[in-house]
């Protein structure tokens, strides 16, 4: 089954095989903002700008809870990492915590002078992280509803904050050029973090919570390490420009492309620089021993993390990888996928029928399917050891820009640029 959600205020559940549709969750009464599985893929949960988020059965599609609250959008909307809660974000510069199960409010979040920007739950569930535009961040006892700590020290609105994996450290980024670290129990400020020439938009642990990469509007990623907020690395290559950067699937590398079409890989815990790439648009394989680059145009590289030398050439504007490793879905510029072999380049399978260029797509876990979605306002569904399309969704009325399947693969979420 596949999933969509759209502008004329529904969310819509095909069948796959069929291509029928299934049913139309239909309750809100203005567009939707947001969409997303549970973990289990069992429950959907939706915003919208109406100031309610609503949970759904994605087995039957019937409308579970309405979530009332919010006098304004509401913007964002994550459950807990157990399930059973669900956290909001409004545009009335409040947080607002949830039952998963009965719909109950269980907490509301009061105290920003502005928009809340984004809200985490710590890993263990048991805080809540909020920050916004009055440029502080919060951190609240979920249980309770308790003000625990302010986090007070940026001179800016705050783009991103993020909980360390245990849950010890909080990094928060700004739009005053700095990004900092915070202990979470006590609320300290334990270093400021400053080299960014610009903005900070984007900030985040390693999977080990030793480093944090931030990333900003310099066109730079620098690496940091936690424990006592020296500088490690300035992630830029030779070459202003910095278009993406990316953190390898064990926390161990990091990527970096420019606008002129180069691609830099570091060691992180040293900022040691290892290659420099041909091609943009990087992407690790999932056992980070392989790299993909394109130069956006008709050609994908496959490339041996650390040697400067590539496995394999492929047709393509961009390439992701199966989660297996195995295979490589470029997608092309007369608009169709194909998918090959990492192993010796073989082309397995082309997959034609969009009628506009291709924006996303992805695989399922399985690598049994494959989604995709266009410029053509359509997705589609595709068996990739045939080829075949197996059924093309046709309701939105823009670009489709964003496709990921269900952790089951028996549905798939789409988000298109008519929201």
């Amino acid at each position: 089954k596949v999933l969509t959600a759209s502008w004329d205020h529904t969310a819509r559940l095909w069948d796959v095989a069929e291509g029928k549709e299934l049913r139309v969750f239909q309750g809100h009464t203005d567009w939707l903002f947001s969409a997303v599985f549970s973990k289990d893929g069992t429950r959907i949960l939706t915003g919208s700008r109406d100031g309610t988020a609503r949970l759904w059965d994605a087995n039957t599609g019937n409308m579970l809870l309405v979530l009332k609250g919010h006098t304004q959008a509401v913007e964002s909307a994550l459950f807990s990492p157990d399930g059973l809660w669900v956290l909001t974000t409004g545009w009335d510069k409040t947080a607002r915590l949830w039952d998963a199960k009965t719909g109950r409010e269980l907490r509301q979040f009061s105290g920003h002078a502005g928009y809340v920007r984004t809200a985490r739950f710590s890993p263990d569930g048991a805080q809540v992280l909020t920050a916004g535009w009055d440029s502080i961040a919060r951190l609240w006892d979920a249980g309770s509803g308790t003000l625990l700590r302010s986090l007070a020290g940026h001179t800016g609105f705050i783009e991103a904050a993020a909980f360390s994996p245990d849950g010890l450290r909080i990094i928060t980024a700004g739009a005053d050029g700095t990004a900092r670290l915070w202990e979470s129990q006590t609320g300290k400020q334990r270093h400021i973090l400053q080299g960014h020439s610009g903005r900070v938009v984007a900030a985040l642990f390693d999977p080990d919570g030793k480093t944090a990469v931030t990333a900003g509007w310099d066109h730079t990623a620098r690496s940091w390490a936690t424990e006592n907020g020296a500088a490690l690395q300035v992630l830029r290559g030779d070459i202003p420009g910095l278009q993406t950067s990316i953190i390898g699937p064990d926390g161990t590398l990091a990527a970096t492309a420019t606008r002129s079409g180069l691609t830099a890989v570091w060691e992180i815990s040293s900022g040691r620089h290892l290659q420099t790439l041909r091609g943009m648009h990087p992407v690790f394989a999932p056992d980070n021993s392989r790299l993909l680059t394109s130069n956006g145009v008709d050609t994908v590289f496959l490339w041996n993390s650390g040697q400067r030398a590539a496995l394999q050439v492929f047709t393509g504007s961009t390439g992701i990888f199966s989660l297996d490793g195995q295979q490589v879905l470029t997608t092309c510029a007369d608009s169709s996928l194909r998918i090959w072999k990492t192993a010796d380049g073989t082309l397995t399978a082309s997959m034609k029928g969009h009628t506009g260029r291709i924006l996303c797509a992805a695989f399922s876990k399985d690598g049994q399917r494959v989604i995709s979605g266009s410029d053509d306002q359509t997705a589609r569904v595709w068996n990739p050891a045939s080829g075949r399309e197996e059924l093309r969704l046709s309701i939105h009325a823009g670009r489709v820009v964003s496709v990921a399947f269900s952790p089951d693969a028996s549905m798939a979420l789409t988000a298109g640029a008519d929201s």
